[in-house]
This record gives C-alpha cells, sequence and structure tokens, in this order.
C-alpha cells in the first residue's frame, strides 16, 4: 500500500450504512480484548435501545400515526371552531393540550426515559404553538373579517414555532424536533418573499403588473427569491449536520435542497440550452453531493433533473420525426441500463468519488452517522 493510500485510509469517510450487530459480534471482541465480558450485556442493551428508538418498527409506526391523527384533528377543530367564532374556546383548548402534551411529553423522556413517546408528545407541544398564537389573533373582532393573515401576523406565528422548536431542543434533543423547526423556516420564507414581491409589485405599473411581460418578471422574482431561501437553509442543515451526531439535518436538507431544485428548474427550463447545460452539471454535481453527504434528496432530485434534460435532448433532436416514439423509448431503455450499472458497481463508483476528493474537504464534511 502507497503512502498516499495509506494517509487517503486514515480519513474516515462519513457513512449512514447499516450495521447488523449480534451478541456473538460482541462476544468475539470481548475474546480479542477489545471489550471485556462485564461490558457485552450493558453494550447489548444499549444498542437496542438506540436501534429500537430510530428503527421503522411497529411500535414506531404507530407513534407517529398517532401524531399525524392529533395533528389532522387539531387543524380540523381549528376550522369548525373559527367557522363558529369561538376564539375563546379554543384558545383554551389549545393551551389546554400543549400543556398536556408538553408535560406527558417531559414525564416520558425524563422519568421513563421512553424518548421516543416523550419526544412525539414535545413534539406535539411545539406543534399547537402555531395553532395557539393564531387562536390568540382570533380574540380580535376584526380578525374574523379580516381576508388573509397579513405578512406581521404570519411572521409573528412563524417566529413563535421556530423559538418553541429551539427552546424544546434545548431540553429534548429528539430529532423529529426539527420538522416543525424548518417547516417554520420555510413557511418564513414564501412569507417574506410574498412580501419582496408586494413591494416588487407597488413601485410598477399597474398595466405592467397584468401583463404577460409583468407576470413573467414578478414570476421570475419569485423563482431567484426561492432559490435563494433554499440555499440559506440547505446550508443551515449542513452546519447542523456538522456539529451534531445525531440526525437533526434531515428536514432542513429536505426543504432546503427542494426548494433549491424546483426554484433551479423553474429558472433553466425557459433559459435556453447554455442554462439547461449548466442545469444538467449541477444535477451531477447533486448526486455526487449525494455520496459525499449520504443525502438521498440530492440523489432523487439530481437525478430527475438528469433525466429531464436527456429527455429534453431527444426532444430537441428528434422533434417533428416519425424516430421520435423509437428515440424516447431508446432513452428509456438506456436510463434502466444505466441504473443496473450503477446498482451493480455503486461501491466501486462511490470509492472512484472518494479517491477525488482531498482530505482537507473530507474532513469538513458530517463525520460518522451510522446506523445499528
Amino acid at each position: 500500500m502507497t503512502n498516499a493510500q495509506t494517509k487517503r485510509n486514515a480519513v474516515p469517510r462519513p457513512t449512514r450504512q447499516k450495521l447488523k450487530t449480534r451478541v456473538a459480534d460482541l462476544e468475539a471482541a470481548a475474546a480479542q480484548g477489545i471489550l471485556t465480558r462485564d461490558q457485552v450485556p450493558d453494550l447489548w442493551q444499549f444498542l437496542n435501545e438506540r436501534r429500537s428508538a430510530t428503527a421503522f418498527n411497529m411500535s414506531n409506526l404507530f407513534s407517529y400515526i398517532g401524531v399525524a391523527l392529533v395533528l389532522i384533528a387539531g387543524g380540523w377543530f381549528m376550522v369548525l371552531a373559527g367557522i363558529n367564532g369561538k376564539a375563546p374556546a379554543i384558545v383554551a383548548t389549545t393551551a389546554i393540550f400543549m400543556v398536556t402534551f408538553a408535560s406527558v411529553g417531559a414525564y416520558l423522556w425524563f422519568i421513563q426515559k421512553a424518548h421516543v413517546g416523550g419526544g412525539l408528545f414535545v413534539s406535539l407541544a411545539v406543534v399547537m404553538v402555531p395553532l395557539l398564537v393564531l387562536a390568540i389573533m382570533a380574540l380580535d373582532d376584526h380578525f374574523l373579517y379580516a381576508p388573509s393573515l397579513t405578512m406581521k401576523q404570519e411572521l409573528i406565528i412563524e417566529g413563535a414555532t421556530i423559538g418553541a422548536a429551539l427552546l424544546a431542543l434545548i431540553f429534548v434533543r429528539f430529532t423529529f424536533l426539527t420538522a416543525p423547526l424548518f417547516t417554520a423556516l420555510w413557511c418564513t420564507s414564501i412569507t417574506l418573499t410574498d412580501y419582496i414581491l408586494r413591494q416588487h409589485a407597488l413601485h410598477a405599473d399597474v398595466h405592467w403588473q397584468y401583463s404577460w411581460e409583468g407576470y413573467q418578471s414578478i414570476h421570475h422574482l419569485h423563482l431567484q427569491t426561492t432559490l435563494a431561501f433554499g440555499a440559506v437553509i440547505g446550508f443551515l442543515a449542513f452546519v447542523i449536520d456538522q456539529a451534531t451526531d445525531e440526525d437533526f439535518a434531515f428536514w432542513g436538507y429536505l426543504f432546503g435542497v427542494t426548494s433549491f431544485w424546483v426554484a433551479l428548474t423553474g429558472l433553466a427550463v425557459p433559459a435556453g440550452d447554455g442554462a439547461l447545460f449548466g442545469y444538467f452539471s449541477l444535477n451531477v454535481a447533486f448526486m455526487i453531493a449525494s455520496v459525499l453527504l449520504q443525502r438521498r434528496i440530492f440523489l432523487i432530485t439530481g437525478a430527475l433533473g438528469a433525466t429531464g434534460y436527456v429527455f429534453y435532448l431527444a426532444v430537441d433532436i428528434f422533434k417533428g420525426s416519425d424516430l421520435f416514439p423509437a428515440a424516447l423509448a431508446l432513452v428509456g431503455g438506456l436510463i434502466i441500463i444505466l441504473g443496473m450499472v450503477l446498482r451493480k458497481h455503486r461501491q466501486s463508483i462511490e470509492d472512484f468519488i472518494w479517491n477525488c476528493i482531498p482530505d482537507a474537504l473530507v474532513r469538513l464534511l458530517p463525520g460518522h452517522r451510522t446506523k445499528f
């Protein structure tokens, strides 16, 4: 082995691969002196608890289904009560639910050490915050007659949700708590985007606003703003991914990358061949990033974008030709074959990508995220 290879192997790669651990593996480690015999039972119990907290099993499935039903019930209650103008009842009921959820979650998390159940109840308490703030706003008689929420009201609701989620994360480090956090951040980006568009429209001619040129300009600005916010949220998720051992960045990557990619697609499609090739290149970079960051959202968006570009080329080249159906079938077949080749040689491709990355860059990537 060369010195370069030795140096490369010394730098660990981030990974989220699953390791199937058995008691026999721990006993073998104890036989080699890596562990003591007394440590095997405690370590096995720890690994089982960690696996049960993150695995997709029947218990966790029912827990998340319960969360979904509570959220649906909460939204339904708000709609029914709001129609009847019963704001005080909404405030009292929502506050009772929020305190109850928080209390049960704290009891399960800190006393019973049931982290999945406790974390989900605390998450429900956080989700009650925007409903409570909205209900408090509804106490004002003018609120019922307003056609929609003002930007200030929307930012207050979103800011309260972000603050509640951050406060909960200080005491309860449960990864699902980042779902309402990043959802609120994403909603904030939409609110600010709409504000920017309204300000832009205020300084524009009325006839221009309702013209095709005005629509295109406003739509283009909307995409640019969404692209910027998606990049910011994605970068924030990357920073969180670097700083934490558990996966607190999943929802940030989901919202950030999706927003960025959708806006990027909207900007690239009408911009011409040069921009579309750049779009294709960025999607290839996304697929490479999925290897480096071990995040499937990059692979999904990158594959969709790259496939869309290949389809665009097929349409452009064979436009108006009787060979178009055959060309389309050929492209589909080649994509299937490419998928099979990538699946078969996935490890070799990932090794090649890693060998092309400087060690200094590898050290900047998020660390191991191994699932047992």
